[in-house]
């Protein structure tokens, strides 16, 4: 009797010809709201400020916009700006605001490299370009190797075959190492997600929650 009953109160197919469905993007759902007018002023002033606190330094792609929020900057570490210091204090300012340091690297005096400077090198730019988000080929390109010859001299950079092969198969052996000893004889939870990337080759990413940490792998 009672289910009954509630099939009279509710009739969705009555409710569907008052209302017509609005699908789409979040943000254009918000921006009906910012001018509807069959809601609450509230509503519309809530609306508009989540468009424009959230929606407004996004491209038609959906991506930020390099050029309205502006560049991330990261705090650099103590040692690095006792550097940076210790070099500013080796400078001399002329009266025309031109600033003359000693340290500027000489190309002409290149450092010495071993091979654990070599291999910790190959591992730290592989690194970096994947931190960035820098295509492999950018190893190649003239206008990188020319400023990593000029402000560190000696440096032999990589190909972008050797960089995203070996070096990187490299980095992804350890990483995996570490991850296997961070996690074992502990309790946590896996998820595992599959995609194809331009090339249609087929990637596979892994998160490990284990007690509190999270380990992501790709």
């Amino acid at each position: 009797m009672e289910s009954n009953r509630w099939r009279m109160r509710y009739k969705p197919k009555a409710i569907l010809k008052d209302f017509k469905p609005f699908c789409g993007k979040p943000q254009n759902l918000y921006k009906h709201l910012g001018k509807c007018s069959h809601v609450d002023s509230r509503v519309n002033e809530q609306a508009r400020y989540v468009l424009e606190t959230t929606y407004k330094h996004k491209t038609a792609a959906g991506l930020p916009s390099a050029f309205a929020i502006g560049p991330r900057i990261a705090q650099l570490p103590p040692a690095f700006t006792q550097q940076l210091v210790s070099a500013l204090a080796n400078s001399t300012q002329t009266t025309s605001g031109d600033v003359i340091t000693d340290a500027t690297p000489d190309s002409a005096l290149p450092i010495q490299w071993t091979v654990k400077d070599r291999n910790d090198f190959d591992t730290d730019l592989c690194r970096l370009l994947i931190s960035g988000n820098v295509a492999w080929w950018a190893v190649e390109n003239p206008f990188w190797q020319n400023f990593f010859k000029k402000w560190i001299p000696g440096s032999s950079m990589p190909g972008r075959y050797e960089i995203s092969g070996r070096i990187l198969d490299q980095e992804s052996a350890r990483v995996v190492e570490l991850i296997k000893k961070e996690v074992s004889g502990c309790y946590g939870t896996g998820q595992v997600d599959g995609w194809k990337n331009r090339q249609k080759l087929e990637i596979i990413g892994s998160t490990v929650n284990v007690e509190g940490h999270v380990l992501i792998q790709l």
